[in-house]
């Protein structure tokens, strides 16, 4: 029973004391009905129809879109409903994004403090494959001496391997 929006002084009543307020509700036997609860105000008061769905038994609202009065009314959940639904959604999504900007924050520093590592490590890689291919330890002298000369490297911190072959490089550039 709609009793509308309520105003001054109004006491709460009794689902016995609605139907017996309602003469067609109060000549039918109470086991042929059902009297559901409802706290929709707003959603009443914005929409523009609504009925009871008798598969899900929950309360349906149609709302009105002004760019397009003429097409026929939507039956949905009540939009309070879904607002609190996305409420929740976002919550989900922004707790999602916080463990994501966790996650790519720790990848980030994890990488920029172990920077030199890798470096090192494609480094001494590179060492190795140029060694192996023919002619390898001349480039690899070749490499260190210029180091050497661009003042990065010192003569000694070349791999002992190569340190004649520096040296021999250095010595004939002079």
């Amino acid at each position: 029973m709609d009793t509308g929006e309520r105003r001054f002084e109004v006491f709460e009543t009794t689902v016995q004391q609605d139907i017996a307020m309602c003469k067609a509700l109060s000549e039918r036997n109470l086991d042929t009905f059902d009297v559901p609860e409802l706290e929709y105000a707003q959603d009443f008061a914005e929409s523009n129809g609504y009925r009871v769905n008798p598969e899900t038994e929950t309360l349906e609202f149609s709302y009105s879109d002004p760019r397009e009065p003429e097409v026929p009314p939507v039956y949905q959940h009540p939009l309070s409903e879904q607002v609190e639904e996305l409420k929740q959604r976002n919550i989900l999504l922004q707790a999602k994004n916080n463990a994501l900007s966790e996650r790519a924050d720790f990848i980030e520093d994890l990488c920029s403090r172990n920077s030199n590592i890798i470096l090192s490590m494609i480094t001494r890689f590179l060492f190795w494959f140029l060694l192996k291919l023919e002619g390898g330890d001349t480039m690899m002298a070749m490499f260190f001496a210029q180091r050497v000369i661009l003042g990065k490297t010192l003569w000694n911190e070349a791999p002992s391997r190569l340190q004649d072959g520096v040296k021999e490089i250095l010595v004939d550039d002079e």
